[in-house]
């Protein structure tokens, strides 16, 4: 109540102020300009400060609910999830096995303790047993991931063998050939160097003819064996054949 009545006083005083200074523009001295700066100085601060003083109060107000807000939410929306999840939970075991008589007391009898015991049992091993064969089905796939990275390792040594093998074969082969080449070339060249074989020279047939072969008939030595008298060496006797000597002989 009393900013406004501040307020209404210091606008009512502003307006006189402008009509008596309407009629007497530039006669303003130095004291009236002291007062107007110090009623603009008291509008300040008893109407404006507080009024910026409540707008920040407001907004505290406001950011704090914000904020509060936020955190009940998430509040909620986790009790939610949880509820969710409680809900999707299975009944307690023993409610399995309770009678669906409509109200009144629940009596438990040794068969229903038993098929509860029974139940129990049963479900322990069949998670047991599901769990197992979750081991089993990872171990086997383990098996087989390890069995295939061993098969495809084997193939690529053996193709790694194989072409070891085909290479040194292809080197073999080379080299053979490149041998068989060089052994060919070799005797080419050998056959161009080597003389060609002479001719036996053929000896000359001396044609005689008949009489001078009859004189050397004629004159074949026949060479008898006599002793010589003085030195009692034997020496040779010539002859001419029987046929050609005379009868006196």
């Amino acid at each position: 109540m009393r900013q406004d009545v501040l307020y209404r006083n210091s606008v009512t005083s502003e307006v006189k102020f402008k009509t008596v200074t309407s009629k007497s523009i530039g006669k303003i001295d130095e004291k009236d300009w002291k007062r107007i700066e110090k009623k603009l100085e008291t509008v300040i601060s008893n109407v404006i400060h507080p009024i910026v003083e409540e707008l920040k109060a407001k907004f505290q107000f406001l950011s704090t609910s914000n904020t509060i807000l936020q955190q009940q939410n998430f509040g909620l929306i986790k009790a939610l999830e949880g509820e969710k999840k409680r809900r999707k939970r299975q009944k307690p075991l023993l409610q399995r096995v309770i009678s669906t008589e409509d109200g009144g007391a629940v009596f438990w009898s040794p068969q229903k303790i038993t098929q509860a015991r029974d139940f129990l049992r049963q479900k322990e091993e069949d998670e047991a047993a599901e769990k197992a064969r979750k081991v089993n089905n990872k171990l086997q796939q383990q098996l087989r991931k390890e069995e295939k990275e061993e098969q495809a390792k084997e193939r690529k040594l053996q193709r790694q063998k194989d072409k070891e093998e085909r290479e040194r074969v292809a080197e073999a082969k080379n080299a053979q050939q490149q041998i068989t080449v060089e052994a060919k070339q070799a005797k080419q060249k050998a056959q161009k160097t080597r003389r060609p074989p002479q001719k036996p020279k053929q000896k000359k047939q001396i044609v005689i003819p008949p009489a001078i072969e009859l004189l050397d008939n004629i004159t074949e030595v026949v060479e008898v064996e006599t002793v010589n008298p003085t030195t009692g060496r034997p020496r040779r006797q010539s002859r001419l054949p029987q046929r050609f000597q005379s009868p006196d002989i």
